[in-house]
């Protein structure tokens, strides 16, 4: 009994020991943190107010002494020169461009072929961003390296459109075998309009149905407006689903041009029953007023979405479109025309309150 009262005891002893322990290890280790945090905020302000002076003074040579007492610190000093950079335009870019190459070029250039992934794609980011166009070799081995590595320098090269970088990012693309297609999509969107040459030059290489696609999507989503003969062309692509985005691509454009109108109405008679209704859906945005026989028709298509879109498609031509379907959904020779017909217009009544 005695022993079994011992045992009870030292468990307790060794519980309440190791409760003080882990109080203690966590305690202690908050006010690490917190104390590493302060520094490193007050760091960051200091060299926030360093680099201010130095942009905004003409004596910058007693600035650069003040900076290169921070090059002990790569990661806030790059954290804030990369900040700076989201921030400031024209020469204060180029202003930063070299304070990097000054105090952290050489750091950033080893780390980029460290042996560890997340410190090369840590590098790669302000590397790239910073990186002059004749640093091109360098940049394109950034890209055959590993996904996140090669995600990180892609991300960078976005904020940074030189026209040789440029040209590096769309070379990447036609080569890419690794990493989501979408990806690039997200890019070449946030980049917008300034991506209109590289687009054209590339549609007349061979590329992949895939790639393709994406990049007619691209066209329509921006929109690159200037490219739509190159839409007009691919409208006769042997593929479906290159012709279906296309049409859909046509009408995102909102460009009712003859050439436009025409090519949709060519593809509102496409085989395929997807290009079919995509291209009705176009002819709705553009509001083509000659299409209203061919619109009243799609209500008696076979395919359901080319009848839903043809009936959407005549909402939009105004009180003209609006009578057409009340005719159609009065007649008795094609009920599934008449019931599409009638569900349009209850929708319309209902949006109207």
């Amino acid at each position: 009994m005695t022993t079994q009262i011992y045992i009870v005891l030292y468990s307790l002893f060794f519980l309440f020991g190791f409760s003080i322990f882990l109080f203690s290890y966590i305690s202690i280790r908050r006010l690490i943190i917190s104390h590493r945090e302060k520094r490193n905020q007050n760091l960051r302000q200091l060299i926030e107010s360093a680099i201010l002076k130095m942009l905004t003074s003409d004596y910058q040579n007693d600035h650069q002494l003040t900076l290169k007492e921070y090059v002990r610190h790569p990661e806030i000093f790059t954290e804030v020169l990369l900040e700076f950079w989201q921030t400031l335009s024209g020469s204060s870019r180029q202003q930063l461009k070299n304070i990097f190459s000054t105090y952290l070029k050489e750091k950033h250039k080893k780390d980029i072929t460290s042996k560890r992934t997340i410190k090369r794609a840590k590098a790669a980011k302000a590397f790239v961003l910073f990186a002059d166009e004749d640093e091109a070799i360098t940049i394109m081995n950034l890209l055959q390296d590993k996904p996140l590595v090669k995600m990180a320098a892609l991300t960078a090269l976005t904020l940074n459109p030189q026209p040789q970088i440029m040209k590096i990012i769309f070379k990447s693309f036609i080569q890419e075998s690794k990493i989501p297609l979408r990806y690039y999509f997200d890019l070449f969107t946030a980049m917008g309009k300034t991506i209109e040459p590289y687009v054209k030059d590339i549609l007349h290489q061979p590329l992949p149905e895939e790639k393709l696609s994406l990049l007619v999507e691209l066209i329509g989503t921006i929109p690159l407006n200037f490219l739509y003969p190159e839409l007009i062309r691919l409208s006769l692509h042997p593929s479906k689903e290159i012709r279906t985005k296309t049409a859909r691509a046509l009408g995102n454009l909102s460009l009712p041009l003859e050439e436009i109108i025409e090519t949709l109405l060519l593809m509102a008679e496409d085989e395929a029953w997807e290009v079919k209704a995509q291209a009705l859906k176009s002819l709705g945005k553009l509001r083509v007023k000659k299409a209203i026989p061919l619109l009243a028709q799609a209500l008696f298509s076979p395919s359901w979405y080319c009848r839903l879109n043809g009936g959407h498609a005549l909402v939009r031509l105004g009180e003209e479109g609006l009578e057409i379907l009340r005719k159609i959904a009065r007649q008795k020779k094609d009920p599934y025309a008449a019931d599409m017909a009638k569900m349009i217009l209850d929708e319309i009544m209902i949006m109207q309150g």
